[in-house]
């Protein structure tokens, strides 16, 4: 097919990671996307310039998913899973769910992440998507119908509920999926990772961080309205 070469521009604190020790990376991606990639990292774009024996279109489309999922924090390996046809890259602007105020922001942030980075963990395990927190925006990998589970377990913390009720509709949607046994978002060798036990001492912990998040800002609006 012919050249055609399209570019992403991702943020310059990621060209390292495209590039790799001596290039390393920058090579591994090359040989898996079949393409030649030229980067520059003075203004952060990356150049991709298909194989001349390459004769799958769809995969100039994916290569370019799979550096822009690089770009906002996912690793190689990570990104790479968007090759597969079932394997979507999603990004949310945190903005769109809360707003455009700088706390609205930061307390979701803190919300999404959790104590130790258990709540992320945990959206992580339930719906097998990977999930990353980068700047104002959250970046999720995984197939579509893992995605809309995601997303709405997102949606639902960005609206104030809290941190154990979520983590049950999760566990729910967990049992429903099992009970569908021609779906094959799940591999259920891969679901015990998280006991029951764990999974109670992750709510009492949210719970407690929860309450603790809400003093802070109780204190904060009373300091505001002082002044």
């Amino acid at each position: 097919m012919p050249q055609s070469t399209n570019f992403v521009r991702v943020p310059k604190n990621r060209i390292g990671v495209i590039i790799g020790p001596k290039g390393s990376t920058k090579r591994e991606l090359e040989k898996s996307l079949q393409c030649k990639l030229d980067v520059d990292s003075d203004t952060g774009e990356v150049f991709i310039t298909p194989n001349e024996d390459l004769n799958d279109p769809v995969l100039v489309i994916k290569s370019a998913e799979v550096i822009k999922g690089i770009g906002r924090g996912f690793t190689p390996q990570q990104a790479q899973k968007l090759l597969h046809n079932d394997f979507y890259l999603e990004i949310i602007q945190i903005r769109q769910l809360v707003g455009t105020s700088p706390n609205a922001i930061r307390r979701l942030r803190s919300r999404l992440i959790g104590t130790n980075g258990k709540t992320r963990k945990t959206i992580e395990e339930y719906t097998k998507i990977s999930m990353v927190i980068l700047g104002n925006t959250i970046s999720l990998i995984g197939l579509y119908t893992s995605l809309v589970d995601a997303k709405e377990a997102i949606n639902r913390l960005a609206k104030g509920a809290n941190h154990s009720s979520v983590y049950t509709w999760l566990e729910e949607r967990r049992k429903e999926r099992l009970r569908t046994e021609d779906d094959p978002t799940w591999d259920s060798s891969a679901l015990d990772t998280i006991s029951i036990e764990e999974m109670d001492d992750i709510m009492r912990k949210e719970k407690l961080k929860e309450d603790l998040d809400l003093e802070e800002e109780f204190d904060k609006l009373i300091e505001e309205e002082k002044t």
